[in-house]
């Protein structure tokens, strides 16, 4: 796992609950760290009506179009380390595999996006080691700073 450096000082996004807020968090760092890679990010939150959402679809470099599941955990809530990565690889179980992989076909078969390079599917765990709350002009928010994050990407997690 590799400890994610952000391009600004500190990455926030508004207070809902703590679980929508971690997630939406997790994947503003996903697509900042991909974009950062030179890969280009064409959706995030897609949604299918029978299939499921995929969290970010993008294409790397080489032109493979890639379906990113990202899953986030907080090390200050549970524990941190081994544990909490195993946690979020194991919630991508074969029936969240085969509900991506669903809503891929779906999203390719509408978006008429060609693949140069095929395809493939990624599975980005972020993981918060510290963030804090600010309230703002009547808003509440999660800050996260630069060295708060640890990433571990995982190209080709499932066919």
């Amino acid at each position: 796992m590799k400890e994610f450096c952000l391009d600004e000082k500190s990455l926030q996004t508004p207070f809902r609950s703590w679980r929508q807020s971690l997630g939406v968090l997790g994947e503003d760092v996903a697509s900042m760290y991909l974009t950062g890679l030179g890969w280009r990010v064409i959706e995030r939150n897609w949604r299918s009506y029978r299939a499921c959402e995929l969290d970010i679809i993008a294409r790397d470099p080489q032109g493979t179009v890639v379906f990113v599941e990202v899953k986030t955990r907080a090390a200050f809530i549970g524990v941190y380390g081994k544990e909490s990565v195993e946690s979020a690889l194991a919630s991508v179980d074969r029936s969240k595999q085969d509900k991506i992989k669903r809503g891929a076909l779906i999203f390719l078969s509408k978006s008429g996006l060609q693949q140069r390079q095929g395809r493939r599917f990624d599975v980005l765990v972020v993981t918060i080691k510290r963030c804090t709350v600010a309230y703002e002009a009547g808003s509440r928010f999660i800050r996260v700073r630069d060295g708060d994050l640890d990433l571990l990407h995982i190209e080709g997690a499932f066919d």
